[in-house]
C-alpha cells in the first residue's frame, strides 16, 4: 500500500514539490530563460525529491504543449504522459550502485549520447546514488561532460557528495536539497488523507512525520501503512498496531527530569526502560540528541524544526529555566558515559552513574556557603563510623589495586563501582570505604557483593575485615586513562 500511495501521488508540477523552493525556483527560471546548463548535480539525503525533481526537470524540457516561457509541463501531450507512466525513450535513468563499472558507464551512457533524441528536444540522462560509480567509471564519464553534445542534459544525485570526484563537480551546476520541516511534512499528509477521503489524528501525523527524520518519501511510505488497515477515521491507538515505537517522548521525559534534579524519577525511569528491553544505548543516543537541540536553542533561540511542535514548546521551557553551563554538563556527563553501556554486565549502571552525577547535588547544596560546608563535614564526624588509626590505611592504599584484580574473578562489574569509592579509614579490623554515590553504597551494602569484598580481603590479609560504607558526596575521584582502558578489558563487549 505505501508503494501505491508514494507513486499514486508522486508530484506532477514544480510547485507540488515540498521543501525544496530555492530549488524549483532556480530550474524553473532557467527553462523561462533558456540558460540551462548540461551537468546538474542533486546532492541531500534520501528520499526528499532529487529523482523526482530530476524527471520533472526532464518532462518540462521536453513537454510539446506548453507555453513560451512556461517552466510547468502540461501533462497532456505525449511526452509529459510517457513520463508520469516511467517509459519515456529520451529519459535515460541508471542506478550506479548496481552499475558501478566503466562497461556500463561506455555501454549505457557514452554509447546512447552518439545518438540524437527520438521525437523531443532533449534526451536526460539521470543517475542516481552516483557516487557509487568506479574511478575509472568517472573518467570515461567526463570526457562526455566536459564537452557534451547540445541535445544532452545530465541529472547526477546523490546522498554522500564527498564521494564525488573534484573534476566532476567543477563540471556541474549544484543543487543542495535540504530535509522538509515536520510541519511540512504534516501539511503533505493532510492533503493525502484528503485526497484518500480519510480522516487522521494530528498526532499521528506529526508522529509520522518524525520517524521518517525528514524523509517525505519514508513519511509517505509509513502514512501508506497506517492507510493500508482501512480505518476511516486514524486514531493514535490505531497507527500504535503498524507504526515503530519510539523512545523519543521518553527521552524528554528523562532530560526534564536531570534538568530538575529529579534523580528519582529518572532513576525508576532508567529501571523500567531496562525491564521493557529498551536498547539503552539507542535511548542514551536519543537524550544526547535532544539535549544538543536544547543548547542549541539557549545559544540561537532558534527551533529544530525536524521536532513536533509540542516538542519544541518543551525545550522552550527547558531553556527558560536551565543554564547554558547546566545543559553543557548534562551533555559532557552523559556522553562520557555512553561508551560504557556495551561494556558492562549491567547495562543501566553508566544511566544510573549519569543521573547520580547531575541530580546528586542539588540547588540548595549548590549554593551552601563555605561555613555552612564546614558545618556539615563536623556533623559528619559526629555520625559517620569512628575509627582508630592504629591500622596503616596506607597498606589498604598500596594494596587496593590487587584487591580489585582479585574481586573482578569473582564479579566483572564490581571492581569498576569500587574505583569510585576510597579507603578513609582502617583499624586492622574495621576498613571504613567513602564512597560518592548512594547508589554505590547501595550495591556494595548487598549481601552478595559484600561477601566477595570480604572474602578477597581475608585472602589478601590471611584474617577477617568488617566493611562499613559511608556517601560523601564532596568525595574526589580520579579516573585516569588505565582505568578507561581496564573496565573495557574486563567488561569486554
Amino acid at each position: 500500500m505505501s508503494q501505491v500511495l508514494y507513486r499514486k501521488y508522486r508530484p506532477k508540477l514544480f510547485s507540488e514539490i515540498i521543501g525544496q523552493e530555492h530549488i524549483t525556483r532556480t530550474l524553473q527560471n532557467e527553462i523561462k530563460t533558456g540558460r540551462l546548463v548540461h551537468s546538474y548535480l542533486f546532492t541531500g539525503p534520501r528520499g526528499i525529491g532529487k529523482t523526482t525533481i530530476a524527471r520533472l526537470l526532464a518532462k518540462s524540457l521536453n513537454c510539446t504543449e506548453k507555453k513560451e516561457g512556461e517552466p510547468e509541463p502540461c501533462n497532456k501531450c505525449g511526452h509529459c504522459e510517457s513520463v508520469n507512466l516511467g517509459n519515456a525513450l529520451n529519459i535515460i535513468e541508471i542506478d550506479a550502485a548496481s552499475h558501478t563499472g566503466v562497461d556500463n558507464v561506455r555501454d549505457k551512457i557514452i554509447e546512447n549520447v552518439r545518438f540524437a533524441p527520438s521525437g523531443s528536444k532533449y534526451k536526460v540522462f539521470i543517475i542516481d546514488e552516483a557516487h557509487m560509480l568506479s574511478i575509472s567509471a568517472f573518467n570515461a564519464l567526463l570526457k562526455t561532460l566536459e564537452e557534451p553534445p547540445e541535445d544532452i542534459v545530465f541529472v547526477l544525485a546523490t546522498t554522500e557528495l564527498h564521494k564525488i570526484p573534484a573534476t566532476i563537480l567543477s563540471r556541474c551546476q549544484r543543487f543542495d536539497f535540504k530535509k522538509p520541516t515536520v510541519k511540512q511534512i504534516v501539511e503533505r499528509l493532510e492533503k493525502l488523507a484528503k485526497l484518500e477521503e480519510i480522516k487522521a489524528d494530528k498526532k499521528v501525523l506529526e508522529r509520522v512525520a518524525h520517524l521518517s527524520e525528514g524523509g517525505m518519501r519514508d513519511a509517505e511510505g509509513l502514512f501508506g501503512q497506517i492507510l493500508s488497515l482501512g480505518i476511516k477515521d486514524i486514531k493514535e491507538e490505531d497507527a500504535d498496531l503498524v507504526l515503530p515505537k519510539s523512545d523519543l517522548g521518553l527521552a524528554l521525559n528523562f532530560l526534564e527530569f536531570l534538568i530538575n534534579k529529579n534523580g528519582r524519577e529518572a532513576m525508576i525511569l532508567t529501571q523500567d526502560l531496562q525491564e521493557k528491553g529498551v536498547n539503552l544505548k539507542c535511548f542514551t543516543d536519543q537524550l544526547i540528541e535532544l539535549a544538543r537541540k536544547l543548547l542549541y536553542l539557549k545559544i540561537t533561540g532558534e527551533h529544530d524544526e525536524v521536532l513536533t511542535e509540542d516538542m519544541n514548546k518543551k525545550l522552550s521551557t527547558f531553556s527558560e529555566n536551565c543554564a547554558q553551563d547546566e545543559i553543557i554538563k548534562i551533555l559532557d556527563i552523559i556522553i562520557a558515559r555512553r561508551g560504557d553501556i556495551n561494556n558492562l554486565d549491567i547495562p543501566s549502571l553508566p544511566l544510573e552513574l549519569a543521573v547520580a552525577e547531575i541530580c546528586g547535588e542539588n540547588r540548595e547544596t549548590k549554593r551552601e556557603t563555605a561555613e555552612s560546608r564546614n558545618n556539615a563535614k563536623e556533623e559528619n564526624k559526629t555520625i559517620g563510623y569512628q575509627v582508630s588509626n592504629s591500622g596503616d590505611i596506607k597498606e589498604i592504599e598500596s594494596r587496593w589495586p590487587e584487591i580489585l584484580e582479585k574481586i573482578k574473578d569473582h564479579n566483572h562489574s564490581l571492581p569498576f563501582v569500587l574505583k569510585m569509592s576510597k579507603p578513609i579509614g582502617f583499624d586492622g579490623t574495621n576498613l571504613i570505604l567513602a564512597i560518592k554515590f548512594k547508589l554505590h553504597q547501595e550495591k556494595l551494602e548487598d549481601p552478595k557483593n559484600r561477601d566477595i569484598l570480604t572474602n578477597v580481603l581475608k585472602s589478601v590479609y590471611n584474617r577477617d575485615i568488617l566493611i562499613k560504607t559511608q556517601v560523601d558526596e564532596s568525595l574526589q575521584i580520579e579516573i585516569r586513562d588505565t582505568d578507561e582502558v581496564d573496565v573495557e578489558g574486563e567488561f569486554g563487549e
